[in-house]
């Protein structure tokens, strides 16, 4: 069976693994068990994780960077998923969020919304805390590989060379060319596989019909799946309880859940431990001490004893579930025990475990082989319910997540314009719950939107001006957040949104400045320009990088070549420099300052003013450097740059 998108995704990682684990590899990527895929590939989790994400780009036929299309939009994401990552219970849904990629598609990103409003109802309803033990017991287990020695042995060269190229080092794979090698294989291991009659009648040779996975390694793969059993029981009992919740209805009608039932039992009973015959051995021993003990105080002979030792046998038999070969080689260790110490003999010991090594072996591969021709029927089936036991998880916590930070359904609109009432940024948000600040709520509006505010005229270019630290990277990162959240299928911190199905181009000024930063500034805009279709584009302040009346020239050519059907809005201080030169129609917004409190702290009214260019207030700045200073010499320099800026007489420093 061919795994293409697997394939496609992993490349030559998934080329070095066997075909066999390549069905657990891609259940495990697509259901984010990161912890399972990292054994598996001996990677880390963070490693597993790109790997996943890449999977699922290959899948949807998307990447991140096509939505999220710069380092500084798709670092605003992980951040909002961080903060969202905190609230799922069980490990791989919150891998799953943290993967989620954002949509431009309608349709996906409202049934997602869907499902979290229908969560955050369900909420109301439910005995939440309940519902978390339940997921609590269903923890995805690291799987494991099997302790299981099994070899393959096979009479012809040609299938031997095509079994050790598949199957090696996972068992081993012998050539037998006499009846002794037949003999020692089957002794040395736990397991002997076999397409021909051998010369040899021992507990542990399992005749196979071919070179198949199913036939050759089901130990491995039903040890790998076994490592769901827990959540695949908890998604039984929770759809069972929650059956008319969206993640779960799909069931009701499903004929394979039956099947899937059957698997979850098998999986129940499976183990891949064998039964400790050392417990057999040991208690036995200690029996026939204490036999022999009361024989020599009642005076009894050897008939006593040995009439004492078949019971105790009978009883051992019984007791741990002895075969009839185990059951021979205890019988006939009793007849060599001997006074004063009555112990069973050690050589017989060794061949007990050797037998029981062999039989028990026997036994979990062929409980094993059951399970996984039952499994691998089901197999499409078993992910979907593990997959909706991870959706439950996922809806609850985002449900959680929007209620602990009142957030609201966003309005998705095929058309230019973006706008919200009354928003706040997450980030803010979560210092706010801290009881670190109170967080101002901004209302904004740029293009054509249902959202109207008084002055908001719908130009599709925006220049945001106004105070140092009054807020505007503030506003362009609050603007980020709503926009990838409701690509995202999440509701907002906002009263209203109106978002606009588009990719997100945000570019963060960098504050290193060297040889060569015009030119880094400048190459990381071409993107816009060479990724077609509308776009939404924030970019923070770039003036630094040269003069000003530079700058004002190139960031106006920037703005005039925008790709058409686009929304931008551009954080700058060279409003004056920039505006000469334009030729598209913009509109100017000013976040003002309005002084000094009594800390010396700004103080800003965040909310933009529209259509007004805001002062960038350099003499509050140094009014609250002068504030903040002990020395005199600082404060006399202080004093004489704001003469200087309100044009007053300067006074001498010395």
């Amino acid at each position: 069976m061919s795994y293409p998108s697997l394939i496609l995704a992993l490349g030559a990682r998934v080329r070095k693994l066997p075909s066999f684990q390549h069905p657990f590899l891609e259940d495990c990527l697509d259901l984010c068990d990161l912890a399972s895929a990292s054994t598996l590939l001996k990677i880390s989790v963070e490693e597993a994780s790109r790997l996943a994400l890449r999977l699922k780009e290959v899948k949807a036929k998307v990447k991140l960077s096509d939505v999220a299309c710069t380092k500084d939009a798709r670092k605003v994401l992980k951040e909002v998923l961080t903060e969202a990552a905190r609230y799922p219970v069980l490990e791989p849904a919150r891998h799953s969020l943290l993967l989620t990629l954002p949509s431009l598609s309608l349709e996906e990103a409202q049934g997602r919304l869907r499902l979290v409003e229908e969560a955050m109802k369900l909420l109301r309803e439910i005995d939440y805390e309940e519902v978390k033990a339940k997921l609590l017991q269903a923890s995805f287990e690291r799987a494991k590989l099997p302790i299981l020695n099994v070899a393959l042995a096979l009479t012809s060269k040609k299938l031997y060379e095509e079994a050790e190229a598949m199957y090696t080092p996972f068992i081993k794979v012998e050539l037998i060319d006499s009846a002794e090698k037949a003999r020692n294989v089957v002794e040395e291991n736990d397991v002997t596989l076999t397409m021909t009659q051998l010369p040899v009648d021992e507990p542990g040779l399992v005749p196979i019909a071919g070179l198949e996975d199913i036939e050759v390694v089901p130990h491995i793969i039903a040890s790998l799946y076994s490592a769901w059993r827990k959540p695949l029981e908890a998604f039984l009992e929770l759809a069972e309880i929650y059956g008319e919740f969206s993640v779960f209805k799909a069931f009701r009608e499903d004929s394979s859940l039956e099947l899937v039932k059957e698997v979850a039992r098998l999986m129940s009973l499976y183990s891949p431990e064998g039964e400790d015959i050392e417990e057999a051995f040991g208690w036995l021993e200690a029996e026939v001490k204490s036999l022999a003990r009361r024989v020599l105080r009642e005076g009894g002979g050897a008939e006593s004893f040995k009439e004492g030792a078949r019971s105790l046998l009978a009883e051992a038999t019984d007791r741990f579930n002895l075969s009839w070969r185990a059951q021979k080689l205890l019988e006939e260790a009793l007849e060599e025990v001997e006074a004063p110490y009555f112990e069973l003999p050690r050589y017989k010991l060794e061949a007990l475990r050797s037998l029981n090594r062999r039989e028990v072996g026997e036994k979990r591969f062929l409980e094993a082989r059951e399970l996984v021709k039952k499994l691998y029927k089901v197999r499409e089936s078993v992910k979907r319910c593990l997959k909706s036991l991870i959706d439950f998880d996922l809806s609850l916590a985002l449900a959680r997540f929007s209620l602990d930070y009142d957030l609201r359904p966003a309005k998705l609109v095929n058309k230019l314009g973006l706008g919200f009432i009354n928003a706040r940024n997450l980030t803010l948000l979560r210092e706010e719950k801290l009881g670190i600040a109170k967080v101002q709520p901004v209302s904004y509006a740029i293009g054509d939107t249902e959202i109207k505010l008084l002055g908001a005229t719908p130009q599709r270019v925006v220049l945001l001006t106004g105070a140092n630290s009054g807020g505007k990277t503030t506003l362009l990162l609050t603007i980020t957040q709503i926009h990838l959240m409701a690509l995202l299928g999440l509701p907002v911190p906002a009263e209203k949104a109106e978002v606009p199905l588009m990719p997100l181009f945000l570019l963060r000024r960098r504050t290193a400045k060297r040889l060569g930063s015009l030119e880094y500034a400048i190459r990381r805009l071409r993107l816009i320009f060479t990724k077609p279709g509308p776009k939404l584009v924030l970019i923070d302040e770039f003036e630094a990088l040269t003069e000003p009346g530079a700058m004002g020239r190139m960031m106006a050519a920037l703005l005039n070549n925008l790709p058409r059907r686009s929304l931008t809005v551009f954080v700058t201080h060279l409003s004056r420099e920039i505006i000469p030169h334009l030729r598209v129609p913009f509109r100017v917004d000013g976040i003002e300052a309005k002084g000094l409190d009594e800390r010396g702290e700004l103080i800003v009214d965040r909310q933009p003013l529209f259509n007004h260019v805001g002062a960038s207030t350099p003499e509050l700045i140094v009014s609250k450097l002068q504030h903040e200073t002990a020395s005199r010499r600082l404060r006399r320099l202080y004093e004489s740059m704001l003469a200087s800026l309100r044009q007053e007489p300067l006074k001498p420093l010395i």
